[in-house]
């Protein structure tokens, strides 16, 4: 496929990810991107198999007046898990808990891919029966607690 000087071919519609590391080995950022040449190859993505996700909660902890809480999300399938967005909700009802600050969101997971997310929410907006739902764009959304 051709390419412009120096730079890799783009695919009609593929992904890329880009881990750039420090010196000493420590990744500064995960970017993963959906490179295509057409708005045909753009609403592909609608034709993407089914991801397969995963959340485990890894631990909850109290810092002042925030709360914090730690999951992994993984992508166990065949495909990309496209853009999934991560929500903390009340267990009883599903309503998501405002305000909610994430350290990444809309994740793109490749296949075997997983990404540790920290969540933080002031104390008082929420009960203590929380959730976490991971919903990839080519999916179903799956939960754990919080």
């Amino acid at each position: 496929m051709p390419s412009r000087a120096g730079s890799p071919p783009v695919c009609p519609s593929c992904t890329a990810a880009a881990h750039p590391q420090h010196p000493g080995g420590r990744v500064l950022s995960e970017n993963t991107y959906w490179r295509h040449r057409t708005p045909e190859a753009m609403r592909s993505l609608g034709g993407l198999p089914d991801a397969r996700l995963t959340v485990t909660a890894l631990g909850r902890t109290r810092k002042g007046d925030r709360e914090e809480a730690r999951v992994r999300v993984g992508n166990r399938g065949r495909a990309v898990a496209a853009m999934t967005r991560l929500s903390l909700r009340e267990a009883r009802g599903g309503d998501r808990v405002l305000p909610t600050l994430y350290s990444d969101n809309y994740l793109w997971l490749l296949p075997g891919e997983s990404r540790t997310v920290t969540l933080f929410w002031p104390r008082t907006a929420a009960h203590a029966g929380l959730t976490v739902r991971a919903e990839p764009f080519n999916g179903s959304p799956v939960s754990a607690g919080a």
